[in-house]
């Protein structure tokens, strides 16, 4: 049995194949040892002596065959060397080019502009205290990303708190430094931030219109495909960019705005008239404590409700005669219905001139 071990590969092939010719040439340099050499030799007939001998040193002047030379030529190369190529890990020109990409460049932050079409809006900036003083006492781990403009120049890609914290700190900002096209920017951004939960759905939302708005995808069917996006989440995140302009205006942050609020939102919105009363309850709806349902049974019953007996109040004019009566529908519009001894007695000239009386 061979005391070398199987080599598995292509390389084994041949390694196993030289191993057996040699425990072969071996065996027959044993069996062609000549007798007289072993008598003459007492002491050097051990079989650790016997197998030390190759055949070739026993026979004198015989050369070498070529067996022989090309087993010693292969015996002098290491055999990590044979090791197939398939097995050893491989670097392609698009790794290469990636790692030089990505090589840690440290630049100056007043050199940095903001890209407008960042997708954390400033109110959810965060407090960067806790990382200023971080980067302080351990300096900057993460590096930032930005892409060349003219005029040595360059545009924050994502890292815009870390850039801000270094910033304040006076130092250097480190950063990768890479070509993008918008796309490749945009999507950059978004995968860096996918994982962050203090980035709101509202926000998400403002900064995927931003990039329809400008060309950078033609659809929003082709912004879902490039950044891998279900569809249907996708059409449930835009639904914050339908909000009517005075209720979005009203509330300000929909940060903690859930998107069923939001559809109760729209199908409250699509009567006129509950846009009072949403804007009523801008404060609590911003801060996330009404909800959907709860945000309808407020509406409604403000629709229902009114602030005078029966639903009614009579308007008098000086003399204390009642002018009209008025009264809130249940589609919120004001009715007004004259009294009947107005009509009655005086002509529509004396009626319009009371009515002015009563309105100064």
């Amino acid at each position: 049995m061979s005391d070398h071990p199987a080599v598995p590969g292509i390389a084994g092939y041949f390694i196993n194949d030289l191993n057996r010719k040699r425990e072969e040439k071996r065996a027959a340099a044993q069996v062609r040892i000549k007798k007289p050499y072993a008598d003459s030799h007492p002491a050097d007939t051990s079989p650790e002596r016997v197998q030390a001998e190759p055949a070739s040193a026993k026979e004198g002047s015989s050369a070498p065959s070529a067996a022989e030379r090309f087993e010693e030529e292969v015996r002098k190369v290491p055999l990590s060397l044979t090791t197939p190529a398939a097995v050893e890990p491989t670097k392609d020109k698009s790794s290469r080019q990636v790692a030089n990409e990505d090589t840690i460049v440290e630049l100056d932050p007043d050199l940095i502009d903001e890209w407008e079409l960042n997708d954390r809006p400033v109110d959810e900036f965060g407090d960067i205290s806790d990382l200023t003083l971080r980067i302080n006492q351990h300096g900057q781990i993460v590096p930032i990303l930005v892409r060349p403009k003219k005029g040595g120049r360059y545009e924050l890609i994502y890292g815009r708190r870390r850039w801000t914290a270094c910033k304040e700190l006076g130092l250097k900002v480190k950063a990768f430094v890479r070509k993008l096209t918008d796309q490749g920017a945009y999507q950059a951004m978004v995968n860096e931030n996918a994982g962050r939960e203090d980035i709101s759905s509202w926000a998400r939302a403002l900064s995927y219109k931003k990039a329809l708005d400008m060309g950078v995808y033609p659809s929003q069917a082709a912004l879902a495909a490039h950044l891998g996006l279900n569809k249907a989440t996708l059409s449930n995140i835009m639904i914050y960019n339908r909000i009517p302009n005075e209720i979005a205006s009203a509330v300000g942050s929909f940060a903690k705005v859930g998107i069923g609020t939001v559809k109760a939102i729209l199908s409250l919105a699509e009567d006129k008239a509950n846009i009072e009363h949403i804007i009523a309850n801008a404060a609590l709806i911003q801060s996330g404590k009404m909800a959907d349902k709860a945000l309808t049974r407020t509406v409604e019953a403000a629709r229902t409700s009114s602030p005078y007996p029966n639903g009614t109040k009579s308007v008098l004019d000086a003399s204390g005669n009642k002018l009209f009566s008025m009264r809130r529908t249940e589609r919120g519009v004001w009715s007004v219905t004259l009294a009947k001894d107005l009509t009655r007695d005086l002509s529509e000239e004396e009626v319009e001139a009371r009515l002015k009386a009563a309105f100064k």
